[in-house]
């Protein structure tokens, strides 16, 4: 069940909020200094600085598109050092290299990857990038990895009650996001800082992936 479903398999109820009237008045930041900012939201910016990336450092970032926490992690190195970004669809790639370039980022380098299917990339022999599909990296060499999986999107817009389907769906969601766990824990070194993110409330898919 992708997201689109997951929110319109069941006809409304329980409780919800309408919001009638904003309390401010934004004006649309569109074509505004593009070369210079990326718009996100407090909680993505937030993740960069935990991940804490440091300039001259190898970093992975393994759902990466369209780039937002990419760029802010190249940003924050310093645009020292290298940044992999996977994603598995080409035109998400493309997002990723279209972001790098327009904010003058040389350190990222995007990669049409399926992170869930680790046995097809993670190397005993080292890495291989160039003209390499997929690439193959080897195990225990980022300093530090992201791990922004898709996910049930719960804390965007909060379900009140949850039907028995829909909360065996959330538990397949987590098993899912497992597969993302498995490959960022092999390509880790030792002593390596990994950040696993969601944008949901549901426990399965936080507190139960990391335990």
């Amino acid at each position: 069940m992708d997201r689109k479903m997951l929110f319109h398999t069941e006809r409304a109820h329980g409780i919800a909020i309408v919001l009638d009237e904003a309390v401010f008045v934004a004006p649309s930041l569109n074509g505004v200094m593009e070369d210079k900012i990326y718009l996100q939201n407090l909680p993505s910016a937030v993740v960069s600085h935990v991940l804490d990336p440091q300039p001259g450092e190898y970093v992975l970032d393994m759902c990466a598109s369209p780039g937002g926490k990419t760029t802010h992690m190249a940003i924050l190195m310093g645009d020292k050092g290298r940044v992999v970004a996977f994603d598995k669809g080409y035109e998400k790639v493309k997002d990723i290299e279209r972001n790098a370039k327009r904010l003058g980022l040389t350190i990222i380098q995007a990669h049409r990857n399926d992170a869930t299917k680790y046995r097809k990339y993670i190397s005993e022999g080292g890495e291989v990038t160039n003209g390499a599909n997929p690439p193959t990296f080897a195990r225990e060499s980022f300093d530090r990895i992201l791990v922004d999986p898709p996910c049930s999107a719960l804390g965007i817009r909060p379900r009140l009650e949850l039907s028995d389907p829909l909360s065996t769906d959330l538990q397949q969601k987590a098993l899912f996001q497992r597969n993302f766990l498995r490959a960022a824990v092999m390509l880790l070194k030792p002593g390596g800082v990994l950040v696993f993110s969601t944008c949901t409330i549901n426990p399965g898919e936080n507190e139960g992936n990391v335990r």
